[in-house]
């Protein structure tokens, strides 16, 4: 329950089994991009594999933050009454400790043969990044790298496997040097101080207002 956001979702995907309550508090993003950044933790290639490609570019491309129940399903388990959250969170690492219960999600037979033929570089590349890559361009005419590094580091993790795509999350694999190039760009730099200078203009209560005369 409550914000699950970049590094807290990233760990989140990491882990076996996630749970969260459906309620309007509950919030989940990779908000990196509008940062100038990419998620950098694991969250490029993970977040594809559990959910369905389109919708993990979709998500990791915007930034934008999702509520539990429009969250895809196999990311998550939805527990409707959060009063029992401690005590099913509990259970269900016991469950998983013991056996009785896997932790693998199995996709459909659809979403499973929709993402081995997104996947395969041919169509990835002709098809689902091209149609993402268009989009990123016509909204912002190449003068933002994030999103297209990002395109990039999924590629790898698709195409060449997660090994490789953690290298390139990280920095050093096949010239992409993804987060740690992108924290020195003068966007991230301009993006960061319109998010810090937002932040600090909500502390301000800006005193009594004034009728203008």
């Amino acid at each position: 329950m409550g914000s699950c956001l970049g590094g807290g979702l990233e760990l989140a995907l990491a882990c076996h089994y996630r749970i969260a309550v459906n309620d309007k508090k509950t919030q989940l993003a990779l908000p990196e991009v509008m940062l100038g950044l990419l998620p950098g933790a694991g969250g490029t290639q993970r977040l594809p594999r559990l959910a369905s490609i389109p919708n993990a570019l979709d998500m990791i491309l915007t930034g934008k933050r999702l509520t539990a129940d429009r969250v895809e399903h196999g990311i998550l388990q939805i527990l409707d009454c959060k009063r029992y959250l401690e005590s099913v969170a509990v259970n269900t690492a016991k469950a998983l400790a013991n056996g009785s219960l896997t932790a693998k999600r199995e996709k459909s037979f659809l979403q499973n043969a929709q993402d081995k033929i997104m996947s395969t570089s041919l169509v990835l590349d002709k098809v689902v990044l091209k149609m993402a890559r268009d989009k990123v361009m016509k909204q912002t005419a190449g003068n933002y790298p994030a999103p297209l590094k990002i395109l990039d580091v999924i590629r790898t993790g698709l195409v060449n496997g997660p090994t490789q795509g953690y290298a390139a999350e990280a920095k050093a694999e096949l010239r992409i040097q993804a987060f740690g190039e992108l924290t020195q760009t003068y966007q991230s730099a301009a993006l960061i101080g319109l998010f810090n200078g937002s932040t600090e203009t909500k502390k301000n209560k800006y005193g009594q207002g004034i009728a203008v005369k």
